[in-house]
């Protein structure tokens, strides 16, 4: 049975909105019984596509004066264009005998503002270069013609540590912002430079913009090092064993020219005996002189000239 009034029953108080496409959005109403009997209540919503949008179930019974709180959740597809929607929201009451819709319909309008989305450009360093961390800079851009607020965070999948000194930015219509960091990660003692990945994600109106890089962190002793220390001990092991051939090898020549100076000091050993023998007799003077060598020889003639003499 379908009861017909020609006023209303009911009265809507409904707030607008701004909605991201991509993203849900929650619109906030108010529902009103102004009749004089208790009353079930059922919206709907018309200048929206049926999945765009969710529905609170039925309402009440709200007695005579009683006012009910409620929202409905609203979802435009991604690259929905930029626009202010207007949406009719309707509240029909429901007849306590058989849940049938009477009495003429409550209305109200209110508005859906669709903001801009994947406006915010961002930008880091294709490499950041360091030891125990390295410094970079975040920058981002704002391509919209209206204001952006952004959140920027930061991670790493081989578990390094990123420090944002900002975490927000609020961008007017074609600003660039700037944000500071630094990624820290344990250093390798040697080997060649470590690569660690990390990520830079912005938020702003609609999907994230996500950039990414990779830490170029050298090593506490480097390749270069390495390979310079090995060459320097392979150069004084070479050294040291090249030296100590040498020395083995001079050490036996010094030992075969030591014969003739040993028998150089003979000639020493005759004049010694000559010495004694000239006490004795001319003879032995002139038998030292001839194991002397040529001086001995002149000695032996000058001693025979003498012994002529006597």
């Amino acid at each position: 049975m379908t009861f017909e009034s020609p006023v209303p029953i009911l009265s809507i108080n409904v707030q607008s909105a701004e909605v991201t496409p991509g993203e849900p959005a929650v619109v906030h109403l108010a529902v009103r019984n102004d009749g004089t009997s208790a009353v079930a209540v059922e919206l709907d919503v018309a200048g929206l596509a049926p999945d765009s949008v969710t529905l609170p179930g039925a309402l009440g019974p709200l007695a005579s004066g009683e006012t009910a709180w409620s929202s409905l959740r609203v979802l435009l597809p991604a690259g929905f264009p930029a626009s202010d929607l207007q949406i009719g929201l309707i509240a029909h009451a429901l007849s306590p005998v058989d849940g049938s819709r009477y009495g003429r319909p409550a209305t109200a309008d209110f508005v859906l503002h669709v903001a801009e989305t994947g406006l915010l450009e961002a930008s880091v360093p294709d490499d950041v270069f360091g030891a125990f961390r390295g410094r970079f800079e975040i920058r981002v851009v704002n391509r919209g013609s209206e204001p952006q607020h952004a959140e920027l965070s930061a991670s790493s999948p081989a578990g390094a540590r990123v420090h944002l000194k900002k975490r927000q930015l609020q961008l007017a219509p074609g600003e660039v912002g700037r944000a500071r960091a630094d990624i820290e990660a344990p250093r390798a003692l040697v080997g060649a430079p470590r690569r660690v990945p990390f990520v830079v994600k912005v938020k702003g109106r609609g999907a994230p913009v996500t950039v990414s890089s990779t830490f170029v962190q050298s090593p506490m002793i480097s390749t270069v090092v390495m390979k310079a220390l090995a060459m320097f001990t392979t150069i004084a092991i070479v050294g040291t064993l090249a030296f100590f051939v040498l020395g083995k090898v001079t050490g036996g020549t010094n030992t075969n020219l030591a014969a003739p100076v040993t028998l150089a000091t003979k000639p020493h050993l005759s004049n010694v005996g000559r010495s004694k023998g000239g006490n004795s007799t001319g003879g032995g003077s002139t038998k030292s002189g001839s194991l002397a060598g040529q001086p001995g020889q002149h000695g032996a003639k000058a001693g025979g000239h003498s012994s002529g003499g006597s």
